[in-house]
C-alpha cells in the first residue's frame, strides 16, 4: 500500500483515491452501474437488473438491510427499521472564499433548511475549476438573474449543504425556476440559497456559476427503539444463508456508520468469513468508539490503592484466559483472579457469556466477556505500554482449530487438519525468520497483541499433541522453537503460566466429553 500511496502522491495528489482503488482492485472484477434486483438465498444466486446472475459462496452486502429483508420475504422485520433521507446541494461561486479555513459548519437555526454546510473548496484546490477558467454566471446568490451571463474568469469557491428529510420533516421538492440561465430545480435548492444568505454564508449578489442537487433515499439509519430487536434476528438469519449484511445501511447501526466504521465493518466481515474471527465493530460499538483520554492514566494510578475498583478476571487455564492475563501483566494493570469450577458453573456466567471464559468485571461496570473484546478494551483504556501489532491478522489465525482438529477431530478430517497445522506453523516460522533482527517474538523483545493471542494457543498445541499423540514440533520450524523458548523467559509469562500438567488435565476433560 505504501507503494500505491507514493505513486499517487507523485501525481501531486490528483485522483489519489481513484488511483488507490484502481490499483488495489482488478478492473475485471468490478461491475459499474449494474443494479442488484434480487437474491435467491437458498440457491445463493444474485440477479442484476440486466438479467445477469452470479453464484456466490459468501455474499457481503451493503444493500440497505430493509431492502434485503423485503426481497427475502421478511417485510415485517424491514418495517422495524427506520431511516431518514438526505438532500445534497452544491453551489459553486465566483470570487475569493470569505470563510478562511473553516470546513464543517452546523446550523440549528430555523432560518435555513440545512443542518450542515461544508466549505468544499477548502478540502482541495481541484474541487473547483482553475482560476483562469471562464464560466458564465447562472444566477445570483438570491436566485435572481445576473446583469450578465457572459463567461468570466475566477477564482472560485464552493459550498456543499446537507438537508434531512423524513416523515417527521418533509422537504418541499416542487420544481421552481431560478433567474438567469440557472434553469429549473427542486424548491429545496432555492430554499438553500435563501438559507445561505440568512446564515451569512453567501451574499445576495454573489455570482453562482454551478448548482448541484441529489436526493439520497437512505441518508441516515435511525436508531429507533425496535431496531436492535430486528438486528438480533435478521443479521444471524441472513448469515445462515451465507449473507453478511454490513456497512452504513447493511448493518443499520448509526453508531458505527461513519466511513472509518464502515471500512472496519468490511475488514472484520471478511476476516470473519475467512478465519472466523470476531467482528468487534459490529458487536461492540461502545468499545470501538471508546474515547482515548490521558486522564485515564491518572485514574489508573489512583486505583492502585482501591481494591474494589480493580478488574476481576474470572478464568480457567485455557489459551483465551491466558491471553487476557498476559495483557493485564504486560500493561501492569492490577487485578484479582477468580477461577471458575466448570463442573459447577455459576448462573451469572451462563447469562453473561454462555458459560465461556474469560470474563472481566470492573467496579460499577457490567461483566465484559470474550478475550477479543477484553484486550481491545484494555488497549484503549491503558494505552501504555502499547501492545498494538503490525503482524498480519492471518498469522496464527487458524492455529487453534487446526490443533483441535488433529487432537480431537474425526479420522476422515485428520489429514486436512494436519496439513493446516503445518501450514499455520510454517507461516509463523517464515514471519519470525524474516523479522528475527527485531527480536525473537512477534513484538520483538516484548509481548504484543499477536504474542498474547498466539503463544498460549501454541503452548497448548505443543504440550497436548506431544502428550496425547506423541507429536513433536518439527525441527525445521526453528524460529517457532526459539519463539516459545524466549517468551517463556519473560516475567509476564512466568507469572501467568499454569504449567503443562494443567493443560493435559484440561484436554483430558475435553476429550472425555467429546
Amino acid at each position: 500500500m505504501d507503494g500505491l500511496i507514493q505513486a499517487a502522491l507523485a501525481g501531486h495528489g490528483h485522483g489519489l483515491h481513484k488511483h488507490l482503488w484502481k490499483e488495489a482492485l482488478q478492473e475485471s472484477s468490478l461491475r459499474y452501474g449494474q443494479k442488484v434486483v434480487s437474491i435467491d438465498k437458498d440457491a445463493k444466486v444474485l440477479t442484476l437488473e440486466n438479467g445477469h446472475q452470479y453464484q456466490y459462496d459468501a455474499l457481503v452486502s451493503t444493500t440497505p438491510l430493509d431492502l434485503t429483508l423485503t426481497w427475502l420475504g421478511k417485510e415485517e422485520w424491514a418495517k422495524g427499521l427506520q431511516h431518514s433521507s438526505s438532500h445534497i446541494i452544491g453551489i459553486g461561486i465566483r470570487g475569493e472564499c470569505p470563510h478562511g479555513t473553516k470546513c464543517w459548519l452546523y446550523f440549528p437555526e430555523s432560518n435555513c433548511p440545512f443542518y450542515r454546510c461544508t466549505v468544499f473548496s477548502n478540502y482541495a484546490k481541484l474541487n473547483c475549476p482553475a482560476d483562469d477558467a471562464k464560466l458564465p454566471t447562472l444566477c445570483l446568490g438570491d436566485g435572481s438573474a445576473p446583469a450578465s451571463s457572459d463567461p468570466k474568469e475566477g477564482p472560485y469557491w464552493s459550498l456543499m449543504f446537507e438537508v434531512s428529510e423524513s416523515s417527521y420533516k418533509p422537504v418541499n421538492q416542487e420544481p421552481v425556476t431560478l433567474g438567469g440561465t440557472a434553469g429549473t430545480w427542486s424548491d429545496v435548492v432555492r430554499d438553500t440559497l435563501i438559507g445561505a444568505i440568512n446564515t451569512q454564508l453567501m451574499k445576495p449578489g454573489d455570482e453562482v456559476v454551478s448548482l448541484y442537487h441529489r436526493r439520497i433515499e437512505h441518508g441516515y439509519p435511525t436508531p429507533s427503539l425496535g431496531r436492535d430487536e430486528v438486528l438480533e434476528k435478521a443479521l444471524p438469519w441472513l448469515q445462515q444463508f451465507g449473507i453478511w449484511s454490513r456497512g452504513r445501511f447493511g448493518s443499520y447501526k448509526y453508531e458505527v456508520a461513519n466511513q472509518d466504521h464502515s471500512l472496519m465493518l468490511g475488514v472484520e466481515c471478511v476476516d470473519n468469513i475467512l478465519y472466523g474471527t470476531k467482528e468487534l465493530t459490529l458487536a461492540y460499538p461502545d468499545i470501538v468508539n471508546a474515547k482515548k483520554n490521558s486522564e485515564l492514566l491518572y485514574l489508573r494510578n489512583m486505583q492502585l490503592h482501591a481494591a474494589p475498583d480493580l478488574p476481576n478476571v474470572r478464568q480457567e487455564p485455557g489459551p483465551f484466559c491466558h491471553r487476557a492475563l498476559l495483557t493485564f501483566e504486560r500493561k501492569k494493570v492490577p487485578y484479582t483472579l477468580d477461577y471458575i469450577d466448570f463442573a459447577n458453573k455459576p448462573s451469572w456466567l451462563q447469562d453473561v457469556s454462555g458459560g465461556k471464559v474469560p470474563v472481566i468485571k470492573e467496579d460499577g461496570q457490567p461483566y465484559m466477556p470474550d478475550s477479543d473484546v477484553i484486550v481491545v478494551h484494555l488497549e484503549e483504556k491503558y494505552p501504555e505500554p502499547s501492545m498494538k501489532s503490525s503482524v498480519p491478522p492471518e498469522i496464527g489465525a487458524k492455529l487453534f482449530p487446526a490443533f483441535r482438529g488433529v487432537l480431537m477431530g474425526p479420522p476422515e478430517e485428520l489429514a486436512d487438519k494436519q496439513a493446516l497445522l503445518i501450514s499455520e506453523l510454517k507461516a509463523m516460522n517464515d514471519y519470525l525468520e524474516a523479522h528475527q533482527a527485531e527480536g525473537p517474538l512477534f513484538g520483538g523483545h516484548q509481548i504484543n497483541a499477536t504474542d498474547a493471542a498466539v503463544a498460549p494457543k501454541l503452548y497448548h498445541a505443543v504440550v497436548a499433541l506431544k502428550h496425547f499423540k506423541g507429536w513433536e514440533l518439527p525441527p525445521e520450524f526453528a524460529a517457532v522453537r526459539r519463539y516459545m523458548a524466549a517468551i517463556q523467559q519473560l516475567p509476564e509469562w512466568k507469572k501467568t503460566d499454569y504449567g503443562e500438567a494443567m493443560i493435559i488435565k484440561g484436554w483430558e476433560r475435553h476429550m472425555a466429553h467429546h
